[in-house]
């Protein structure tokens, strides 16, 4: 086959294997000039703000990646991914088809906007970033390595398992440490006495929060050595302590679970305790901020504990947090824990003083209250939301249970009365 031939039916290979995937696709040959974009129209409405053309962002992206052997997916720091595919009998010298730039995922405004945070993106030039990752084509990473399998068996007549394209990704995307440096850090340590905190110990700290015993944590973490937690970031340590304090909340969220703590709550402050930690600019802030989490972690646990309550009784308890907002029926719970459901009901009157059917109702109303407080539902809307026959039967059970009417408590709460 001629140089002529073999180039077009390279080029009719990477036409195919587009409208395949349905992916951006391009061939990046080694002379630019022969290199070619497949995909239409889409192609030139989604260029990258720092090239004038994807092309030319794609010759950068290889002019820094000259081994690649294997079908490679490679990542930037803006959320796009592309998967290389080296063309190994090439006329002309060196070249490959690149497949993206995609995303794994449509990134949400909040993702955009936070990414934009990090690179100190100017407003001026938000908008036009913002409509570029908006617009990227979506393919799950899996999918991405897959089509790299491919493409490489249609450019070079290989086939490839996807461990081999799984190791080439590893590859690129994980940064082991030198074995050398590891154990330079290591006989350092040993030399000054400096260890990670003994495992042990640990356990110690994580069984305190799982069984609630929040006094003996207080005074175990008075003497808490930061100084052995390990370096977790080489450039801050600012940085090292917020890692560390993600890590402790982690650890920390699963041993309140393990303790009795519904695992929605134990996530959710999770959540809460680690985005107040990443807004704290001082390092010992950010000490007293993860001494706070734990507590208020272990307290909570400490606060079931005292409560005596059943595994059955318990497991009922968390279905019907989670889903108040759904109808709850005493016989499907009792199905839940595989008991009777006139037991059930007399079970929970003993460890909650309320039958099941009352506590369902008492929670649905706990519930009424910090919407009535935090939202500005209409009592209707907070009525059909949490479930109640009709707007008429909410407002008697709420008044049987809180001595007001809906309407009269989310007035108190908002201008709560002064008392001397």
């Amino acid at each position: 086959m001629d140089t002529v031939n073999e180039h077009s039916e390279l080029l009719a290979l990477c036409r195919l294997l587009q409208e395949s995937l349905q992916l951006p696709l391009y061939y990046l040959a080694a002379d630019a000039k022969q290199s070619e974009a497949f995909g239409g129209q889409q192609q030139e409405q989604t260029v990258n703000p720092l090239f004038s053309t994807t092309l030319e962002q794609l010759h950068s992206l290889l002019e820094q990646e000259m081994d690649i052997a294997l079908p490679t997916l490679l990542a930037s720091p803006f959320l796009e991914q592309f998967m290389v595919v080296p063309v190994k009998e090439a006329v002309g010298g060196r070249s490959a088809v690149v497949i993206g730039p995609c995303s794994s995922e449509k990134p949400s405004a909040e993702i955009i906007s936070n990414l934009m945070n990090d690179h100190r993106i100017p407003h001026s030039r938000r908008a036009q970033w913002s409509s570029y990752l908006q617009q990227l084509p979506h393919a799950h990473t899996t999918r991405m390595l897959y089509a790299g399998v491919l493409a490489y068996r249609l450019m070079n007549g290989v086939q490839l398992d996807i461990t081999d394209v799984l190791q080439s990704y590893m590859q690129y995307s994980v940064k082991q440490p030198l074995q050398e440096n590891v154990e330079v850090i290591v006989a350092n340590q040993r030399e000054s006495a400096m260890f990670h905190m003994e495992l042990e110990a640990e356990k110690r700290f994580f069984e305190l929060i799982a069984s609630g015993n929040k006094d003996e944590l207080m005074k175990g973490m008075i003497d808490l050595p930061y100084e052995e937690v390990g370096v977790l970031s080489k450039r801050s340590q600012l940085r090292n302590r917020k890692n560390f304090a993600i890590i402790s909340i982690a650890f920390a969220t699963r041993a309140a679970m393990s303790g009795g703590l519904y695992e929605e709550l134990a996530f959710t402050l999770s959540d809460l305790h680690i985005q107040h930690i990443e807004e704290l600019n001082d390092v010992k802030a950010v000490e007293s901020a993860t001494i706070a989490a734990l507590l208020d972690f272990t307290e909570r646990v400490g606060t079931i504990k005292k409560q005596g309550i059943s595994k059955p009784v318990r497991l009922c308890q968390e279905y019907i947090y989670n889903h108040l907002y759904e109808p709850l029926a005493p016989d499907k719970l009792a199905e839940l824990v595989q008991l009777n459901a006139a037991y059930l009901s007399q079970l929970f009157k003993k460890e909650t003083g309320l039958p099941l059917a009352s506590y369902i109702q008492r929670e649905k109303i706990e519930e009424s209250k910090r919407l009535l407080r935090h939202t500005n539902d209409k009592i209707a809307v907070i009525s059909t939301k949490l479930n109640f026959y009709d707007e008429t039967y909410f407002v008697k059970v709420f008044k049987k249970h809180t001595g007001m009417t809906p309407r009269a408590y989310r007035a108190s709460s908002k201008h709560p009365i002064m008392r001397t």
